[in-house]
């Protein structure tokens, strides 16, 4: 919410309290006792909190369910194709020399037959043009 629209929200509830003494002795007491009665609605419903607790539980254990499956077959899949380096080896990583070199995809995208991109959509605005 931008700065002008919070501005205006307090300024409106600012408005609405009351002016009077005794007004404002009265809105003091009753929201005083409004917030006495939601902090004790459990004392007087057991049954009722007793049944949210049960439902909280049981959504909570599925989502943590969910959110687990979901983590675990997007680590699954990232980690496919990847194979395992041995980091105590010198020469496990490639030599700037033999290092693979960045090749044209312009032909590639252009081949597929749905395809409606020019090689101008294609090419990236912040690199030059492909060196060959």
């Amino acid at each position: 919410m931008s700065f002008f629209k919070k501005t205006i929200l307090v300024a409106a509830a600012l408005f609405l309290l009351p002016k009077d003494q005794e007004q404002q002795q009265r809105f003091s007491a009753t929201a005083t006792e409004a917030i006495s009665w939601a902090a004790t609605y459990c004392q007087r419903n057991p049954w009722q909190c007793q049944q949210a607790e049960a439902v909280y539980v049981d959504l909570k254990e599925r989502a943590t369910f969910g959110f687990g499956l979901v983590y675990g077959l997007a680590v699954e899949r990232m980690n496919a194709g990847r194979t395992e380096v041995d980091s105590t080896r010198l020469d496990a990583a490639p030599r700037p020399d033999t290092a693979p070199r960045r090749r044209d995809l312009t032909s590639a995208y252009l081949s597929s037959a749905n395809n409606t991109l020019t090689p101008k959509d294609i090419m990236p605005r912040w690199r030059g043009a492909l060196e060959k």
